[in-house]
């Protein structure tokens, strides 16, 4: 386990899937809690979570929809 930064694997599992995001129209916000910038997690696997669960949000929510990312 290492520290990761939370905001940093949110920005690059965004970028990863922004043509998908782009083609639909949709935005992704990010909010996080000062204590939660950092937190000790394998970071492969963090971004897998995080990747997993963005691209079911962009793919079952409606074209143009505000997806909000919060920790």
């Amino acid at each position: 386990m290492m520290a990761c930064q939370v905001e940093s694997a949110f920005s690059a599992v965004v970028a990863d899937l922004a043509p998908t995001i782009a083609a639909k129209r949709q935005r992704v916000t990010t909010e996080v809690a000062p204590d939660v910038r950092a937190i000790d997690a394998d970071p492969a696997k963090l971004h897998d979570i995080i990747r997993n669960l963005v691209e079911n949000s962009v793919n079952y929510s409606p074209e143009g929809a505000v997806i909000t990312l919060r920790a």
